[in-house]
């Protein structure tokens, strides 16, 4: 049996290794900050460290300070950024499949050639400039409501990782009903549905904010007992990974893959809101749960 308070000092451990408050000054290991302004101010031992790292013993002793022009620049590999241009080009000059149509084959070179994330919004300018799409076809996907519903849920994932909202909630919740392994389990699944409307990523939601509280609990319990400990550490990592699938079917916003179900429910003449999605799956998913 894991005591709640051993789980919270454990944590507290951790948050004191890594920042101290020294008058005000927050430090931690890549630099300080001050309290009254937010400027940073890195260590003389950081610098030295990245001088070490990063910049060869040639450049460095024609710059002794470590401030090489063009340094945020070197991490560009043209023989890297040439493959994925020919790569692209490749796909664009290939013969499409019959029954592809050869726009559709053209949107896939553009894609596949970039990254996604921030690239998206190149591949769009490049889908333009080539006339592979028009500018109502390119802009029609920024129109759609349930799109903006998920980056909001996105900015609310970020507000929870860089405030430590979610963990809190998670060791609040073992505080309160961790006596039993239970009532671990339980405190895990609760956390992740209270989270699941707001962090619009399963994995992120796993990885980013239970993952931590989960090895923390299983760590504790091994410690604690060596035997038993493991056999609760893997029935916890069995309830966390469970109670994920299931939370994330719970909300339209819990999981990226629910937008995509709308939007084929919505070619079908069936309109499905968020609050709509919420009252079909409440009863299913706490049963499940």
């Amino acid at each position: 049996m894991v005591s709640p308070s051993s789980v919270i000092r454990s944590a507290a451990r951790r948050t004191r290794s890594w920042r101290t408050k020294r008058g005000r000054r927050w430090c931690k290991p890549n630099g300080c900050f001050s309290a009254s302004n937010g400027t940073r101010h890195e260590s003389r031992a950081r610098r030295a460290a990245v001088t070490q790292t990063t910049i060869p013993p040639a450049r460095r002793s024609a710059h002794g300070s470590g401030d090489v022009p063009g340094l945020a620049a070197a991490g560009v590999q043209p023989a890297r950024l040439a493959l994925v241009a020919v790569i692209g080009i490749a796909i664009w000059v290939a013969p499409h499949p019959a029954g592809v149509d050869p726009r559709a084959w053209h949107l896939l070179a553009v894609f596949i050639a970039m990254p996604l994330g921030a690239m998206t919004l190149i591949a769009i300018a490049v889908a333009l400039v080539t006339r592979t799409l028009t500018v109502a076809e390119a802009l029609s996907g920024f129109s759609n409501s349930t799109v903006w519903l998920v980056v909001a849920a996105f900015f609310l994932a970020a507000g929870f990782t860089r405030t430590g909202l979610g963990p809190r909630i998670a060791y609040g919740l073992v505080a309160l009903f961790g006596r039993r392994t239970i009532g671990l389990g339980y405190s895990l699944v609760a956390s992740d549905l209270i989270l699941a409307p707001a962090i619009a990523s399963n994995t992120a939601r796993a990885a980013g904010v239970m993952f931590p509280v989960l090895k923390a609990i299983a760590e504790s319990t091994i410690k604690d007992d060596p035997g038993p400990g493991r056999k609760t550490a893997a029935f916890l990592t069995l309830v966390a990974y469970q109670g994920t699938v299931i939370t994330s079917a719970m909300f339209l916003t819990a999981m990226v893959a629910n937008p995509l179900v709308v939007q084929l429910a919505a070619a079908q003449g069936i309109v499905i809101t968020w609050v709509g999605w919420a009252q079909a799956a409440l009863v299913p998913g706490l049963v499940s749960l």
